[in-house]
């Protein structure tokens, strides 16, 4: 693989709307932009196959962004992208899909932390990824901790600016 992109779910209903934290969906305004930011990634990336959380909000995501691509990626669901999972779990999925480029659709803090823990090893740089932003790194061959370099994080207002 050459290049992982992670991708965190769009704006999500409120907590208090919904029974379970897994069946809040992307607000209107979240799927508007999950689509714009979708067809901006598609400007200046090409992505193989993604994964996604279970959670409908991450699954709402993917599914917009896939849009915005021709070809548009295979998208499985997968639960080592749901909260709190191992990322070594995760990897092992990644490279054993044998593409070029992969998207990752998944939630904070755990973005935050796979990013930190591909760059370095650890969990010891700080990034924050905000909704539907989007950040690749590249890796020589595959993907392994402290094996990748930052070739950018794009925040979802620029996303959503070079979709339009």
């Amino acid at each position: 693989m050459k290049s992982l992109f992670l991708i965190r779910h769009g704006k999500a209903g409120s907590r208090s709307e919904y029974a379970r934290d897994a069946e809040r969906p992307l607000t209107e305004e979240g799927a508007h932009e999950a689509a714009l930011c979708g067809r901006g990634l598609a400007k200046i990336a090409a992505i193989d196959v993604m994964f996604t959380s279970p959670l409908i909000r991450a699954r709402q995501t993917a599914e917009l962004f896939a849009q915005g691509f021709t070809p548009q990626p295979t998208i499985s669901v997968i639960d080592e992208l749901a909260p709190v999972n191992s990322p070594a779990r995760l990897l092992k999925i990644v490279n054993a899909a044998g593409a070029e480029s992969v998207a990752l659709v998944g939630h904070e803090p755990d973005m935050s932390s796979l990013t930190s823990w591909l760059l370095t090893g650890q969990g010891i740089v700080a990034v924050e990824f905000k909704k539907a932003m989007v950040c690749r790194i590249d890796f020589e061959g595959e993907a392994a901790a402290g094996e990748g370099t930052l070739a950018w994080l794009i925040p979802a207002k620029v996303m959503r600016t070079t979709g339009k």
